[in-house]
């Protein structure tokens, strides 16, 4: 692993100083100093501890706590590498490997990378982990661990070369203009890789020995316009199709004269373009809605909110009844800066997954429905440099808050305590 990790760094950096290009460096490990979970049976009142791990390294951020991005870039175009790394079997994975080429106004991108354009109001971000500070991006988020709509392509609703959550190999031809400082236009299209499906049928004439052939597109397809006008505003449109008869569309509006306020809204919508005559009135369909805002409530003081509702409606029987489950996501983060080195931060975020619940055109109480999963983290991140920074914090997540002894009697719940570090240093 380090012979790779060092060949491809040696690549990077000759690459920067060949093409005198920008060439940049980052690291970030993540860990826990000491983590605790216990649960709660069913019917009961009395938690027992399941586990307790000092000093864990490599337990914090889900697939790898570490990540070291490498990119360099020139006028001609750039390349970029985000390496995954398991300290634990001492492998690598890759996460963001791409190539770029600019064509004066044209850009043509190439590889696996996250696209997106979407502002997500992260200026307070830092390098928490997702969980401490955006549990989940904007589209629509639904499921017992908010990523159901994975599966329709509508969760990261805005990340465009993702299939069910996860970066593929995509290529993407962009057009931009800007004709002067204030004004940018961004019109993009995308194929990914995925088996979108049959587009029709050869002939059986057409010298084939086994009849008929379908013509099959490997790649689902993406595009997006953007507009942004300086203190006036900043709107995208998206739309995506992964598989065949799904179409997930999406709009998001930044009102930039609010400025300094960043307020993002955005909605997605996901549905099933499948024709099923008599089967049903209509098809399967999602929706969410976002609202993000960062408001500065001083120089030192900023408040940051990110909200979620979604919508699942289950296919109409003909002559039938609705089925529905709308979801609920909320943050809350207070930041204050006491120096320039230091900055101290406390954020809460609950999920409903069952926020409300429609069964036969008839609403389920909520004492059927469970409570919220919740968590706070109260923390601190110290900036060494501009260039490196070490954040600690406390952090404690509940399940089946608030919810009605007759749900706990039937399921159980669960708490964790933990206190998370990250390291990040970049050149």
């Amino acid at each position: 692993m380090k012979k790779i990790v060092s060949m491809l760094a040696i690549a990077a950096l000759t690459l920067g100083a060949v093409s005198a290009a920008d060439f940049s460096v980052e690291y970030v490990t993540k860990g826990s100093i000491y983590t605790e979970t216990s649960t709660t049976p069913a019917g009961s009142t009395k938690s027992t501890v399941n586990s307790k791990a000092f000093l864990d390294q490599d337990g914090y951020d889900g697939d790898s706590a570490s990540d070291l991005v490498m990119s360099a870039s020139g006028d001609a175009g750039g390349v970029l590498l985000d390496i995954d790394v398991d300290a634990r079997d001492k492998t690598i994975k890759f996460d963001q490997v791409y190539g770029w080429m600019n064509f004066g106004p044209i850009q043509l991108t190439t590889g696996k990378w996250s696209g997106r354009y979407v502002n997500r109001v992260r200026e307070d971000a830092g390098s928490w982990a997702n969980d401490d500070f955006e549990q989940f991006k904007p589209g629509i988020v639904t499921g017992d661990d908010g990523e159901g709509a994975k599966d329709v392509n509508a969760y990261d609703v805005d990340n465009l070369t993702a299939v069910k959550g996860k970066n593929q190999i995509a290529t993407a031809l962009a057009y931009t203009s800007r004709p002067n400082d204030s004004t940018y236009f961004m019109a993009k299209g995308l194929i990914v890789t995925n088996n979108w499906g049959s587009a029709g049928q050869f002939d059986s004439d057409k010298n084939y020995s086994d009849g008929n052939r379908d013509f099959i597109f490997e790649s689902g397809f993406a595009g997006e316009v953007a507009f942004r006008q300086e203190g006036l505003i900043d709107i995208n449109v998206l739309a995506k199709s992964m598989v065949r008869n799904e179409l997930v569309v999406a709009a998001f509006v930044r009102p930039l004269m609010l400025n300094p306020v960043n307020l993002m809204v955005g909605v997605t919508y996901a549905g099933d373009l499948k024709d099923n005559g008599d089967a049903v009135d209509t098809n399967a369909y999602a929706y969410g809605i976002d609202l993000r805002a960062r408001i500065p409530l001083s120089d030192a003081l900023a408040l940051t909110t990110m909200n979620n509702v979604s919508n699942v409606v289950d296919q109409k029987v003909k002559n039938g009844k609705d089925n529905s489950t709308m979801s609920m996501w909320n943050m809350v983060s207070v930041a204050y800066k006491v120096s320039e080195a230091l900055t101290v931060q406390v954020t809460g975020e609950s999920y409903m997954s069952q926020f409300m619940k429609i069964e036969d055109d008839d609403a389920v109480g909520r004492d059927k429905l469970g409570g919220a999963d919740l968590s706070v983290l109260a923390g601190v991140v110290y900036k060494f440099n501009p260039n490196a920074s070490f954040s600690a914090g406390v952090k404690y997540e509940r399940t089946g808050v608030f919810a009605s002894s007759d749900w706990t009697d039937a399921h159980e719940t669960e708490a964790k305590f933990s206190i998370p570090f990250v390291f990040d240093v970049a050149l």
